[in-house]
């Protein structure tokens, strides 16, 4: 910071001491900032200011809000919510001959410092996959820990959404869907 119109070395307050005590600041020797030291710093704040509201607002560090619509083929369906309440929520249901054959609850949320992609087959327990790898059409979420399927690939290519499960000695499957509609 410049101070413009200095007393001399001698009289000259401590800065401290002049922050302190504002009321006995004269016209003369009253500390005058310049305006391009504080842009920077308000720059620089409101910038600092922004990253942590979005992180504390739970704004998932990589945008996966192309997942959002209702996906299908022939026999299955994947539903994908609007980003809401820091987290993505979905279903994936598969048919045959007009009855549901297995459902599963689906979420994609913020859990400490990771991003994880949460699966309940069946409505039983909740298993995790972790975000290992991301773009802007493709996410990747693994779970090496679990028997089938250790590893989620999500990939968005216009309008279509390929999804293909794997994990080590299974063979692995893949869906295509269209988007159908956006909520």
């Amino acid at each position: 910071m410049s101070i413009v119109n200095e007393p001399p070395e001698s009289r000259r307050p401590s800065l401290l001491s002049l922050f302190r005590n504002r009321s006995t600041w004269s016209a003369s020797y009253r500390p005058r900032v310049s305006l391009s030291v504080l842009q920077v710093y308000h720059s620089n704040m409101l910038r600092t200011l922004f990253f942590v509201l979005l992180l504390s607002s739970g704004v998932l560090a990589q945008d996966l809000s192309w997942l959002t619509g209702h996906w299908a083929n022939d026999n299955t369906e994947e539903v994908w919510s609007e980003f809401r309440g820091g987290n993505l929520m979905g279903y994936n249901r598969q048919f045959k001959a007009e009855s549901v054959v297995f459902f599963e609850h689906l979420r994609i949320e913020r859990s400490g410092a990771k991003i994880v992609y949460q699966a309940c087959p069946l409505g039983k327990s909740w298993t995790p996959f972790e975000l290992v790898e991301t773009n802007t059409r493709q996410a990747v979420f693994q779970n090496l820990q679990h028997d089938f399927p250790q590893r989620l690939d999500y990939r968005r290519v216009g309008n279509r959404l390929l999804v293909t499960i794997s994990g080590e000695g299974q063979e692995s499957a893949s869906w295509e869907f269209q988007l159908k509609s956006l909520p």
